[in-house]
């Protein structure tokens, strides 16, 4: 992200006190609502530096909606080592070749990551 992460969430700080001020908001959902605009930055940052990359993040998109929902919702958080792995594999020489998953595996994690983080928000879940 364009600046850091330490900057980015001090430009959406602001925003996002004053919708959850105006709102009246619990902490949780101001919580929620902050993990949300963060995915969102992040999927779209990270995205173009996939594509910079010869990677197709419409192509994981489509992968990630075919995943299980408990890997959509749990993969970063409660979801067991061997199971996130077996998923991921299946990315590998279809969606992003061996080569590009050595090379990118943290933008691409990252990328997926947002993916859930937004998906648990949406679902209502929280995070």
């Amino acid at each position: 992200m364009e600046g850091g992460s330490n900057e980015t969430l001090g430009r959406l700080a602001g925003p996002l006190d004053a919708c959850s001020a105006g709102r009246n908001w619990t902490p949780r959902q101001s919580g929620d609502a902050a993990a949300y605009a963060i995915g969102l930055v992040v999927r779209r940052t990270l995205g173009e530096r996939l594509v910079e990359h010869g990677i197709d993040a419409f192509a994981l998109n489509s992968w990630f909606t075919r995943q299980s929902d408990a890997f959509r919702t749990t993969a970063f958080t409660t979801m067991d080592e061997a199971a996130r792995e077996t998923a991921f594999a299946t990315l590998v020489d279809h969606e992003v070749s061996a080569e590009a998953m050595e090379r990118d595996g943290a933008i691409i994690g990252g990328y997926v990551s947002a993916l859930m983080i937004i998906e648990r928000i949406d679902r209502g879940l929280g995070m």
